[in-house]
């Protein structure tokens, strides 16, 4: 994208979950310039711990309200991460009793919390 004059002036905003969403927080760690903005849902973030305190883009990681153990490592994620404002770095927790591609309600969630992340933090497309 950095290369090609129509997309090189877009800013990149990275999306995954399980195993992806530790390669985009590695690959946001290992290219700061280039990452605006990060959302990852039920991520394997214990993947990616060597990395984190160089992710430097807002960062949404979203876990199930019933899941103690991805809440309490993705609060440790947060913060290693060296973001500035506090703003810029967020955990949400969603309502749903299976995972959070699998239930209809909290997948609507996943889409409107990355949705309005991606809206705040990127660059619109005009």
């Amino acid at each position: 994208m950095t290369v090609n004059l129509e997309t090189q002036n877009l800013t990149i905003g990275y999306f995954g979950s399980g195993a992806t969403g530790a390669a985009a927080l590695i690959a946001a760690a290992e290219r700061p310039d280039l990452v605006y903005a990060i959302v990852v849902g039920e991520g394997r973030i214990d993947l990616a711990r060597p990395y984190l305190t160089r992710v430097a883009a807002p960062t949404l990681l979203m876990v199930r309200d019933n899941d103690s153990a991805a809440q309490q490592m993705s609060r440790e994620a947060l913060q290693q991460m060296p973001i500035a404002s506090e703003a810029n770095k967020k955990m949400e927790s969603i309502a749903s009793s299976a995972g959070l591609f699998e239930a209809s309600d909290a997948l609507k969630q996943v889409a409107e919390l990355t949705s309005q992340w991606f809206a705040q933090h990127l660059e619109p497309i005009v």
